[in-house]
């Protein structure tokens, strides 16, 4: 369920998507966190208010990156309606916040590679040879 969690262009079963879904939020909510502790520890007054602000930005960031990099690492950054819903992954975080926002990513780490298409093929011929 947990596995390969810094993989990003590994396919992953349902299963280990919602591992992953359970565990990028965990770790971005503690990071961002720690950013907007800092940030008033740092700015004065910039209260719980500033807090939630940081949040949200955090979020807006985080999510569409993410979903970027699944796309990267797996080939897909040609496809036109994945690569729109990593955008909108972010105006999700927007609207719901980390949770929201990375759902979609959570669902772009199911699709599959198409590197492995190209790198497969190669790796069985080269393979062959030997």
């Amino acid at each position: 369920m947990f596995r390969q969690l810094l993989d990003f262009s590994h396919q992953r079963s349902l299963v280990q998507a919602l591992g992953f879904y359970l565990a990028y939020p965990v770790t971005g909510i503690v990071f961002l966190a720690i950013v907007g502790g800092v940030a008033g520890m740092l700015v004065s007054g910039l209260g719980f208010d500033g807090g939630l602000m940081i949040g949200t930005v955090g979020a807006v960031i985080i999510s569409p990156v993410l979903s970027l990099l699944v796309l990267r690492e797996k080939g897909q950054l040609g496809h036109i309606g994945l690569l729109l819903l990593a955008l909108l992954s972010g105006v999700g975080a927007a609207v719901g916040g980390l949770l929201l926002g990375l759902l979609v990513v959570a669902f772009l780490t199911t699709r599959p590679s198409r590197l492995s298409e190209y790198v497969l093929p190669a790796q069985a011929r080269q393979h062959a040879a030997l």
